[in-house]
């Protein structure tokens, strides 16, 4: 909808004029928003490709969220759409692409983050604002200090730019590790329990090397793994489904 309202002001009128045009006209046109003949039509009007329009709306049970488009790819235009394949950066014109607009040209972190989402997160169906990416955010906004913070911030120019933007890198390195099936393979195998939170401990500090408080992000992460390891054990002795609300996880583990 948000392209179909570019293209009727760069025409001078309005969604709804036009589509009162087209069914004036004899085009079906049923009143949904997310219908197929509207999106025909607006691919047509706009000479897009077939491909337009299509982005899933959901990935394994996780919302593909519609969210702001960088603006320089909009021409300067606001629209929102679904990047499934896409975290927080605008990776051609290095923009971060939250809810406010920042030029990350003086974070390269930033940009090495948005690449590592697309070429391990994107392929294993994880999408920014899902349950296991949310947490991934969590763990990472108690380990990063604030020294780190600040100095992210004086590299981009800004006084406050937005926390989320400050960790993204661990938030996906958090993430990568969250979703490795052979990080859950070992997580979830039957051994001592003081055996799997030394493991999860030490690979959390790995991924977050350099960072004094990499601690604090063990306990969120080991939380989750804890709650779900019971609930895989308790799967197997019933012999039913694992109980994977909220998070997901189990669709990343080999069993």
């Amino acid at each position: 909808m948000s392209y179909a309202r570019r293209l009727a002001e760069a025409n001078g009128a309005t969604p709804a004029q036009i589509e009162r045009t087209v069914r004036y006209n004899g085009y079906p046109l049923p009143a949904g928003r997310e219908s197929e003949e509207r999106k025909q039509l607006w691919r047509h009007l706009g000479a897009l490709s077939p491909e337009a329009f299509t982005e899933p709306v959901t990935f394994e049970g996780d919302e593909v969220v519609a969210r702001p488009l960088c603006l320089r790819c909009c021409a300067g235009q606001v629209g929102r759409g679904r990047l499934p394949y896409t975290g927080w950066v605008c990776a051609r014109h290095r923009r971060w692409i939250g809810p406010v607009q920042f030029d990350v040209h003086g974070l390269p972190a930033l940009i090495a983050a948005e690449q590592r989402f697309r070429r391990v997160l994107a392929p294993r169906s994880v999408v920014v604002d899902s349950p296991v990416y949310r947490l991934a955010g969590q763990a990472a906004g108690q380990a990063v200090e604030r020294a780190c913070l600040d100095q992210r911030a004086q590299q981009l120019g800004f006084d406050a730019p937005p926390q989320e933007l400050l960790v993204y890198p661990e938030t996906v390195r958090l993430a990568c590790l969250i979703t490795d099936s052979r990080f859950l393979d070992v997580a979830f195998t039957r051994s001592p329990e003081q055996q799997r939170v030394e493991f999860v401990t030490a690979q959390v500090e790995r991924v977050l090397a350099g960072h004094e408080g990499s601690w604090l992000a063990v306990n969120p992460i080991w939380q989750m793994l804890h709650l779900m390891y019971a609930r895989v054990r308790d799967a197997e002795l019933r012999g039913g489904l694992v109980a994977d609300y909220p998070w997901g996880i189990t669709r990343f583990w080999r069993g």
